[in-house]
């Protein structure tokens, strides 16, 4: 029988060189993986507890926006002269117990991950303030074409088949190796998936890992 008037319209796609996941435990494919260029130093320093963010060796440029208790900056490292997206994350709490010292192994099991589908962590640095909180800051890969949520939204809030292919295997990718060492994600969404350049050029890149339930923690 015919679907009644005004319904919905079944919408079939057919995307090409869509493969399924394999059984079985997913494992970290290292030929996606890129060279590592070097121990993460976790030696950031995030200078002030309140106001401006003062951050040692780097030149912030704008504000890229804000979320939960942190916000994101684009930012010039002087040193090597990129441009680079750090994230900082201030408390006006003192911190308690071993609380700054998980933070810091949480992070630096973050720097570890290297994949083509995530977002590189390229380093970070925990701060105690003492009595005025604390606070940390992370240098992550910047990724020019913004989020996928962004990508939408330009385009009236569809993506084209082709598109949305390459976004969620790319995301796929990137998922599976972290999965396999034992890192969960916790909040996957289209403004948690970066693209490095346009959409049609698959690559889609996994950010801000793990960053909530790190953050629930503290």
């Amino acid at each position: 029988s015919a679907p009644p008037e005004g319904a919905p319209e079944d919408l079939i796609a057919e995307i090409p060189d869509c493969r399924p996941i394999p059984d079985g435990p997913l494992r970290p494919d290292r030929a996606d993986s890129p060279a590592d260029d070097g121990a993460v130093s976790g030696g950031m320093t995030l200078r002030s507890p309140s106001g401006p963010p003062d951050i040692a060796g780097f030149d912030i440029l704008s504000r890229l926006g804000r979320s939960g208790r942190g916000a994101s900056f684009l930012c010039r490292h002087r040193a090597s002269g990129r441009t680079t997206v750090v994230k900082v994350v201030r408390s006006s709490q003192q911190a308690k117990g071993g609380m700054l010292g998980l933070l810091r192994e949480a992070l630096a099991n973050l720097a570890g991950l290297r994949h083509e589908g995530l977002a590189s962590v390229l380093d970070y640095g925990v701060s105690d303030f003492g009595a005025a909180g604390w606070g940390f800051c992370l240098e992550m890969e910047y990724c020019a074409a913004g989020s996928v949520q962004r990508a939408a939204e330009e385009k009236g809030g569809r993506l084209p088949a082709h598109e949305v292919h390459d976004i969620i295997r790319g995301s796929l990718r990137g998922l599976a190796y972290a999965h396999a060492l034992n890192v969960v994600h916790g909040n996957i969404k289209p403004a948690n998936i970066l693209l490095a350049a346009d959409p049609a050029g698959g690559s889609a890149k996994v950010s801000d890992f793990a960053l909530r339930r790190i953050l629930e923690s503290v």
